[in-house]
């Protein structure tokens, strides 16, 4: 099914056995959409905890010309640092996420566009920052539940 920028896409709509009876179709497709909703509180309250039931063991990510492989720990060990030297004061969807469940219902898809303004902490009088930010993150289910295994991104200062 061909949609708009914005618009949602959803394949797999039809419960299936090789996703071991967790929810399909539109019910899967937002469980994902929760994980990117965990991740915005999670920059808004300065909580990286909030984002770590949806990590996978091991992700790789693709980011300023560079690939990673980074263990949970380590992308909880990153956020928890950053959290404690920004403080987030708009983090929001620039356009709706488009999400994509496979057809058996065992991975996904997540594009995401977000425009961000935050504060340094240790300036806190200091004119804030603007960015904005794209994604496409990959996702497992491990049980039912969606662990991102991917993310290749892109950021641009305004």
């Amino acid at each position: 099914m061909a949609v708009g920028v914005g618009s949602v896409v959803v394949a797999g709509l039809a419960a299936s056995a090789a996703a071991g009876g967790c929810p399909a179709g539109e019910a899967a497709a937002d469980a994902l959409r929760a994980t990117h909703e965990a991740a915005r509180r999670a920059h808004l309250e300065g909580n990286a905890e909030l984002m770590a039931p949806a990590m996978a063991e091991r992700m790789v990510m693709a980011s300023r010309g560079e690939l990673s492989v980074s263990p949970k720990a380590a992308a909880l060990a990153f956020f928890r640092s950053y959290f404690e030297r920004v403080k987030y004061l708009e983090w929001s969807d620039s356009e709706l996420p488009i999400v994509s469940v496979a057809p058996d219902g065992r991975s996904g898809w997540m594009a995401v566009k977000v425009r961000a303004r935050y504060v340094e902490r240790a300036k806190p009088d200091a004119a804030p920052k603007a960015f904005r930010s794209s994604w496409i993150a990959t996702y497992e289910r491990v049980g039912c539940d969606w662990k991102m295994t991917g993310n290749a991104s892109a950021v641009v200062e305004e």
